[in-house]
Order: structure tokens, then sequence, then C-alpha cells
């Protein structure tokens, strides 16, 4: 993986995957929680935010030329 990782006070790791998988982990044992198709390659960092006192989460979903991964040009947040 090329892509970044983001983790949050909730025990929860987002990363996504060269595939344009988005997915979330348990941050104690690594266990897979949930996944998404993004449609693209999700090569960026995660970042959290807040609205109104509800977390999200959101990603980009570009690709890569260099290294022949889908491109798109996306960026997907999901609220928590």
């Amino acid at each position: 993986m090329i892509d970044g990782i983001s983790s949050n006070a909730g025990n929860l790791v987002f990363t996504g995957e060269d595939n344009g998988h988005f997915k979330a982990y348990n941050a104690t044992d690594g266990k897979e929680l949930w996944s998404f198709q993004c449609g693209a390659g999700v090569n960026a960092a995660p970042m959290f935010f807040e609205v109104d006192g509800k977390q999200h989460v959101a990603v980009a979903a570009g690709g890569n030329f260099q290294l022949n991964f889908k491109r798109g040009n996306a960026i997907l947040v999901f609220g928590l």
C-alpha cells in the first residue's frame, strides 16, 4: 500500500487501497469493520472533522497515474 492511514479517539483506523477500497479497522485487534468501494484508487490520507457534535471521516479518491491505478476525482465523506 502507498496510501495514507488515520486513526481517531473512537479506536478506529481508516485507510484506502489502490483498488478503490476505503476500509475501517479496529485499532486494538486489527479486525476489518467496514469497507466501501470508492471507484478510484484511494491514495490520500483520511481526515476527521466534527460538525454539530457529529464526527465524520473524509478521503480523496483520485487514483495514481504513475502506477496506473484507476483514476477519479471524488472526495467522499462518511458520518461516524
